[in-house]
């Protein structure tokens, strides 16, 4: 039987994250509440020594094929199988 492993890219504890170095970019859920766009994953960038600093630097459409599941827990849901 597999055992779970936690995500390395996920702290087990705040006191962890504090001590951790700044992110640099957040990913952040962009919704048309009208319903006419597709929804959208925005990549921002938080890093304030950055010259694009709290600049929307990259987009990516959230499709019916990939909105549902993200592709890394998809992946992970078929090699556990």
């Amino acid at each position: 039987m597999p055992t779970w492993t936690p995500d390395p890219s996920f702290y087990p504890s705040p006191r962890q994250a504090a001590k951790a170095p700044p992110e640099t970019l957040a990913y952040v859920a962009a919704f048309d509440p009208d319903r006419k766009t597709a929804d959208r994953i925005a990549i921002v960038d938080v890093d304030p020594k950055s010259a694009s600093y709290s600049k929307i630097i990259a987009d990516v459409a959230a499709t019916a094929s990939t909105s549902s599941i993200p592709s890394q827990t998809r992946a992970r849901l078929k090699s556990s199988r």
